[in-house]
């Protein structure tokens, strides 16, 4: 009866390892494949491509560094590599009064929602900073093009904050528009703040540049963000090491 147990639970075990092989021949021949398809052709969107490949070939933890440096992380930069990127261009319009050598650059990306726009500019209105440095909103969802340039009309006439817009043509993603704006800025210092950051009190912008300047050595600073019940949502950064990538972040 132990034997016949025991040779059963073998059995089950030689099943599983078949089973097992067969899944990752099949997994590291479908890779192949589109592998040797996406090296042979331009790839309309990579973010979308690459999202459905992570969620077919889910990877754990304990292996993703050895999965990413093998047949699924080469189909993922074969796929970026081949992308086709889009024809940037680079439509900038002034609104108001010029700002003539401005100490700090404020470079705003806008995506999917207008009305940020809005209440930025309502707190903006304000606040001395906003007339003595450089303000653009970078639109970065074509979707949008039509309706931002009536929105911008609107605003500037409502709050007479001058500020710069800039309209690539394509979504370039948010690292894409920041870039697309310190392109065109003319700071000497940048500021990057996402749309959906609302200042609590004027000034703000002079005390950040007033830290930045009093630190030696320093290549950036960040303020403290909390969210709208007043508790912390972002108060700093430190570096810690992936150990499944084997990278530091």
């Amino acid at each position: 009866m132990i034997k016949y147990s025991l040779l059963k639970i073998g059995i089950f075990v030689e099943l599983l390892k078949l089973l097992s092989n067969f899944f990752f021949y099949f997994v590291r021949r479908s890779q192949e494949i589109l592998n040797d398809k996406i090296s042979s052709q331009k790839v309309n969107n990579p973010p979308q491509i690459i999202k459905l490949l992570l969620r077919i070939f889910p990877i754990p933890g304990y292996s993703m560094s050895s999965t990413l440096n093998s047949y699924l992380g080469t189909t993922i930069r074969n796929i970026l590599k081949n992308r086709k990127k889009p024809e940037i261009i680079k439509v900038v319009k002034e609104y108001g009064t010029k700002i003539s050598h401005p100490e700090v650059s404020i470079v705003v990306p806008l995506y999917a929602r207008l009305d940020f726009m809005k209440y930025q500019l309502a707190l903006f209105a304000d606040d001395p900073d906003f007339q003595d440095n450089e303000l653009i909103y970078v639109l970065d969802d074509p979707r949008l093009y039509k309706d931002f340039i009536d929105y911008c009309d609107a605003q500037f006439a409502t709050f007479q904050v001058p500020f710069k817009t800039v309209y690539s043509g394509a979504n370039l993603g948010f690292s894409g528009a920041n870039n697309l704006g310190v392109s065109v800025s003319s700071g000497q210092l940048i500021l990057l703040i996402n749309s959906d950051v609302m200042p609590i009190k004027s000034g703000w912008v002079s005390s950040l540049v007033n830290i930045y300047k009093s630190l030696n050595n320093v290549g950036s600073i960040v303020p403290k963000l909390l969210y709208a019940n007043g508790s912390i949502q972002h108060g700093g950064m430190k570096f810690i090491k992936c150990r499944a990538l084997g990278v530091i972040y």
